[in-house]
């Protein structure tokens, strides 16, 4: 029976590894279609002088979107994912209507796009991640020039950031729970995980891989386009926002968005590291936890990688993932030590004091402490209920062991790397600056 029983544990694991494989064969083979295809709508339907009418002319190129390929496994924000068909060239003022969103941001593009009617996307108890709501409800996508875009948006009354609040994460850590406490309030524009930013940080941290560069720093460029991205999600002055920003490779934003914007206020949400980590693999299969730890550790700045490659023991997956969780919590440390408007947030605080939590966070969202009953609201039902990403039945019934030895090396690389102090079994941070209460007292 014990011999039986091993079998079968092993035939099932085999069988979802050869599914999961399937699966990405699947992704690549559509993808690859798509593109041909692709190709010939463009050689077809689309003007000759592209290239002009995008850096010369500084208009917008409209696209009606033909298929939706559903593969967002790849890519949330790839516009390649979609066929499409040339529809129109507009003036740079397109981009001002109330429902055309920034979408995602490339080498030398913006790209909007346009939801169907009725789409709320800030609603996000229906949205929770706005990008995947985005790809979904699509009908066109525009594109249009880093200078056009940049020319239209400084012609515009000068704003710096007053009217936004911004939710750093290290994800897995109760920050999409935060966000619904605020939008249960109705009194903010709730934007969830805009991945036009991870697009900005990507493109910067590869050239600071490709230049081998040690210290982080920001070209103007990059400051520019976050700055742009920012502006362009919070385009009507006379609403206040509300922004959680992914947790997939946000580790230097704070300092950006610090000359970017230096009237917003930033905020983080983190969480004690093993309870993270072990949330973070339940909710991906196996194989997925794989690719998402390698595209963590591929995607960091030279500075972080060069650390990593200096402190990795095993290099396995808790390894990655606990490491990225450093690396996403570390800059914001740094910028929060000189700066006092900078508040932090952990997770194992709301559970010990839910209304405390949320009096501060809305004060600190600029929300009056009348609405504190409305955003408790929040806590009676899931907040990722209406998530295609993080469906529910992935989670369930998946037990995790996280390696003791990954959390007493995450502790030391912590302190020694990073200044961050971690104690008990599970990895509780002790030193975050500028916290809303003492933390301390929570452990």
């Amino acid at each position: 029976y014990f011999i039986q029983s091993n079998l079968r544990k092993k035939s099932t694991m085999y069988l979802l590894a050869l599914r999961q494989i399937l699966d990405i064969l699947k992704i690549f083979v559509t993808v690859a279609i798509t593109r041909c295809i692709q190709m010939i709508l463009d050689l077809v339907f689309s003007p000759s002088n592209l290239k002009s009418i995008l850096e010369d002319d500084g208009k917008v190129l409209c696209y009606s979107i033909l298929l939706d390929t559903k593969i967002r496994e790849l890519q949330f924000n790839d516009n390649r994912l979609f066929l499409k068909k040339f529809k129109s060239v507009e003036d740079i003022s397109f981009i001002d209507q109330e429902d055309v969103t920034l979408y995602c941001v490339d080498e030398t593009k913006f790209i909007f796009v346009k939801v169907k009617q009725g789409i709320d996307l800030y609603d996000a108890e229906k949205h929770p991640f706005i990008t995947v709501s985005q790809h979904d409800n699509a009908v066109e996508i525009m594109m249009a020039s880093h200078e056009a875009v940049f020319r239209h948006m400084d012609s515009k009354p000068d704003r710096d950031g007053q009217n936004i609040s911004i939710l750093h994460m290290m994800g897995r850590c109760g920050s999409t729970l935060a966000m619904a406490m605020v939008h249960h309030t109705r009194q903010l524009r709730v934007i969830s995980e805009p991945f036009c930013i991870v697009n900005v940080l990507n493109m910067s941290y590869r050239r600071s891989r490709e230049k081998g560069c040690t210290v982080t720093k920001e070209s103007a460029q990059d400051i520019k386009l976050i700055r742009m991205c920012l502006l362009h999600l919070t385009k009507n002055i006379n609403k206040r926002y509300f922004i959680k920003i992914s947790g997939l490779i946000n580790g230097t934003l704070p300092h950006v968005i610090r000359q970017a914007l230096p009237g917003a206020k930033e905020m983080l949400m983190y969480r004690s590291l093993k309870p993270a980590l072990a949330s973070t693999i339940k909710v991906s299969a196996p194989l997925i936890t794989t690719l998402v730890a390698n595209h963590y550790n591929s995607n960091l700045p030279y500075k972080y990688q060069k650390i990593w490659e200096k402190v990795k023991d095993k290099g396995d997956n808790q390894e990655k993932i606990l490491f990225h969780f450093l690396f996403l919590m570390h800059p914001f440390f740094l910028e929060a030590s000189q700066r006092k408007n900078m508040v932090t947030f952990c997770y194992e605080s709301l559970l010990a004091d839910k209304k405390g939590f949320c009096q501060s966070l809305l004060r600190n969202a600029g929300v009056s402490e009348e609405y504190v009953g409305l955003a408790l609201k929040a806590l009676e039902k899931d907040s990722q209920e209406n998530s295609t990403v993080l469906a529910q039945k992935k989670t369930r019934g998946r037990r995790v062991v996280v390696r003791m030895e990954a959390l007493e090396w995450v502790k030391r690389v912590g302190s020694e790397e990073f200044g961050i102090k971690l104690e008990g079994k599970e990895c509780f941070v002790m030193n975050s600056p500028n916290h809303w209460q003492n933390d301390r007292k929570m452990k």
